[in-house]
């Protein structure tokens, strides 16, 4: 399946394959709405059968433990144990997982979106 997409501000989204193994795709562009006059461009990923998406705002990303802020490589290790399970009960895991890293620490919003591509 073919997705056209913009990441305009936010985290990049990532794939996770049926083996567990997670990359990123897209390429950063400015924050919607915080400039005038910016153009964005469209592009295209190839999805396969069995792959899950997974894009977040930077709340889930910037979530903070004492000092420590879980980051990219903290969300793609939570995301690589999520292999072979639903489009729900990925959610679930890293919500609980967020709770676990950092209890309580919704500073800044958090929204998270999952495909399953069947």
């Amino acid at each position: 399946m073919r997705v056209r997409m913009v990441s305009a501000g936010h985290p990049l989204p990532l794939r996770l394959n049926q083996k567990g193994e997670v990359s990123s795709f897209g390429s950063s562009q400015p924050l919607l709405g915080a400039f005038e006059d910016v153009g964005f461009e469209n592009e295209s990923v190839e999805l396969r059968p069995g792959e899950v998406v997974l894009a977040v705002t930077d709340g889930v990303t910037e979530r903070r433990s004492n000092s420590d802020m879980l980051g990219d490589e903290g969300l793609k290790e939570i995301f690589s144990g999520c292999a072979g399970l639903t489009a729900q009960a990925v959610i679930s895991r890293i919500d609980r997982e967020l709770e676990e890293y950092a209890p309580g620490g919704h500073t800044d919003d958090t929204a998270m979106m999952v495909l399953r591509l069947l």
